[in-house]
């Protein structure tokens, strides 16, 4: 008599799930060697096949029995258009030269257009109204929104202006511009709470391409020399032309210096973009121009913001020979069409 009961005769115990016979040592068919092309499988139809010791792709490493379970984490919310890959801050590509074509081969205007919107509380200041002149479109203060509008119609920079950050001394914003960096691929700078080289960094990282540093920095060289460490070309300084916000500026210097010094003094430091905020008024069109003419000498890209009404006030600065043209509210009112400025600037 046998040590315990023999297992009754089970026929279906050699099945599958599915009716379909198991694999078994005996069934495990191997070919002969071919030069060159190593030893090839001849199995059934129905067994896997076992490669040879030490071929074919290693096993995966066991997992521990109590170890959770590896799960790919997958983002909440997957842009609709993928952003434009940006680089390190302290890594960013010299900027194009002036005067080559486009990235289709288009030549580029002699004067950019940059829409420009404020931020404030994550939102646009100025509501947006796409169809002021048509009755179609809903208004929005979505800053990605109107952004992704602009772009639509050509725009290949955007101006953000950080309201909060301006009146905290560092940045307010940053969610809305990566945002904003997020849904277009269009190079953003922004203006408002940068007054640290700290400040570029959060800046970049959080999707911008160019900063726009404050008027107090000229008199801070420390500060400036390390925000070009960080920032180089893409940065830029604002300065208030206006002669009575001009002389009552609290600067750190016997004298308050001449907006002509000025540029040459920012030039001589590494600063090779300035942003002229209310520099577009209808009496300003021979001081943006001599001012252009100077920053030319000097290899100096001149921005001016603002101050800008009608289509005629972009021909004028136009004509003085600046380099680009920053609009806001008038755009977001609706006062001057957007393609009619490029245009207008052309």
């Amino acid at each position: 008599m046998p040590d315990r009961a023999r297992r009754a005769y089970a026929p279906g115990r050699a099945l599958g799930r599915r009716g379909r016979g198991l694999a078994r040592r005996a069934d495990e068919l191997r070919g002969a060697e071919r030069p060159g092309r190593g030893p090839p499988l001849h199995v059934h139809a129905d067994v896997p096949a076992v490669l040879p010791p030490r071929q074919g792709a290693a096993p995966p490493a066991a997992r521990r029995r109590g170890a959770p379970a590896r799960r790919r984490i997958q983002p909440a919310r997957v842009p609709r258009r993928p952003a434009r890959q940006r680089q390190p801050a302290d890594q960013l590509p010299p900027p194009a030269a002036r005067g080559q074509d486009g990235p289709r081969g288009e030549p580029l205007n002699d004067v950019d257009v940059i829409p420009a919107i404020d931020l404030a509380g994550g939102r646009s200041r100025v509501v947006f109204w796409p169809g002021v002149a048509s009755g179609v479109g809903a208004p929005t203060d979505r800053p990605e929104r109107i952004v992704e509008r602009f772009v639509g119609l050509g725009a290949r920079v955007v101006h953000l202006v950080d309201v909060d950050g301006a009146r905290a001394g560092a940045p307010a914003n940053l969610e809305a511009v990566g945002r904003i960096a997020a849904t277009v691929a269009v190079p953003l700078q922004i203006a408002g709470g940068l007054e640290a080289a700290d400040h570029v960094r959060l800046a970049f990282a959080a999707g911008a391409t160019r900063v726009v540093l404050a008027m107090a920095v000229i008199d801070e060289p420390e500060v400036l020399r390390a925000c070009l460490e960080v920032a180089g070309d893409w940065l830029a300084v604002g300065i208030d032309p206006r002669p009575e916000r001009f002389a009552a500026f609290p600067w750190r210097r016997p004298s308050p210096p001449t907006l002509e010094g000025l540029i040459g003094e920012l030039a001589h430091r590494g600063v090779r973009r300035l942003v002229l905020s209310h520099g577009g008024g209808p009496d300003a069109g021979g001081v943006a121009a001599r001012l252009a003419e100077l920053a030319r000498q000097h290899d100096v890209d001149l921005l001016v913001a603002g101050g800008v009404a009608d289509l005629d006030g972009v021909r004028r600065l136009r004509d003085a020979g600046v380099s680009g043209l920053i609009l806001g509210e008038a755009l977001l009112s609706g006062a001057i069409d957007y393609p009619a400025a490029l245009k207008a600037a052309a």
